[in-house]
């Protein structure tokens, strides 16, 4: 377990925090540090990201009257094997993992990540999406005041305009 209260994960790096292998540099490390997100562009990328765009408009959706997306599917990994493929053997997998310092890791030290929640969403005409917010534990099995720290990955398939949440 983490010497480090619950909520309070994100702290200062240390030189092996900001020094750790993957795809971010150290300045991207540093940042999502300091501000608790970092974009990065174009992790996901070749044959895998044109599998994800090749089967995205075939996603079923588990909310069919949502007004905020039109597509919302938890587990796609179930139906289409490239979203296993984007949480576990991807550049994006291991940016969460860099993320992802040894010292909060307690028994899992040393050893992969596990995705504890995968989710896929689409905007649709007409909905609003959800603007910027913390996830909560609807979607995501950790609670705010829960043990951490966990990495959310968010990826855009489509071009987004500034302020689309």
């Amino acid at each position: 377990a983490s010497s480090l209260a619950a909520g309070h994960e994100l702290h200062a790096p240390s030189e092996a925090d900001l020094a750790r292998e993957g795809p971010l540099s150290r300045e991207q490390v540093a940042e999502f540090y300091e501000s608790g997100v970092v974009l990065v562009r174009g992790l996901l990328q070749g044959d895998l990201l044109d599998r994800v765009l090749a089967v995205r408009r075939s996603v079923g959706t588990m909310m069919p009257n949502a007004e905020t997306y039109g597509t919302v599917k938890t587990e796609a990994w179930r139906e289409h094997a490239c979203f296993l493929d984007v949480a576990l053997r991807s550049p994006l997998a291991a940016a969460a993992e860099q993320l992802t310092p040894d010292e909060v890791r307690g028994a899992g030290r040393g050893k992969p990540l596990h995705v504890l929640r995968d989710g896929f969403f689409s905007l649709s005409p007409g909905k609003r999406g959800c603007g910027w917010h913390v996830d909560d534990f609807f979607f995501w099995p950790t609670k705010r005041d829960g043990p951490g720290p966990g990495v959310n990955v968010w990826v855009a398939l489509d071009a987004v305009e500034a302020g689309a949440g």
